[in-house]
C-alpha cells in the first residue's frame, strides 16, 4: 500500500498512539467480542439515527442546538 504524500512519521506515531489507547479502552471493557462488522454497522446506524431524530420534521434552523450539542458530545466521546 502506498504511503500518502503528507503522512509524516510523527503523524503515523500519533495515529498508532490513538489506536493503542482505543484498543486498551476496548480490552478493559471486554468489548472485542462485539467488534465485528455486523455489530459495528448496527451501532453506527443507531447513533446516526439518534442525531437524525433531532432534525425530524424540522428545518435546520428549528433544531434544538443544546440537544444537538449534547448528542454530538455523546457520539464523539471516548
Amino acid at each position: 500500500m502506498r504511503k500518502p504524500r503528507n503522512c509524516t512519521k510523527k503523524a503515523k506515531t500519533e495515529i498508532e498512539e490513538i489506536t493503542d489507547l482505543l484498543i486498551k479502552f476496548r480490552d478493559e471493557r471486554n468489548w472485542e467480542q462485539f467488534h465485528n462488522s455486523k455489530d459495528l454497522a448496527l451501532a453506527l446506524s443507531i447513533e446516526a439515527a439518534e442525531l437524525n431524530e433531532l432534525f425530524l420534521w424540522k428545518t435546520a434552523e428549528d433544531v434544538n442546538v443544546e440537544k444537538l450539542k449534547e448528542e454530538l458530545a455523546e457520539e464523539v466521546q471516548v
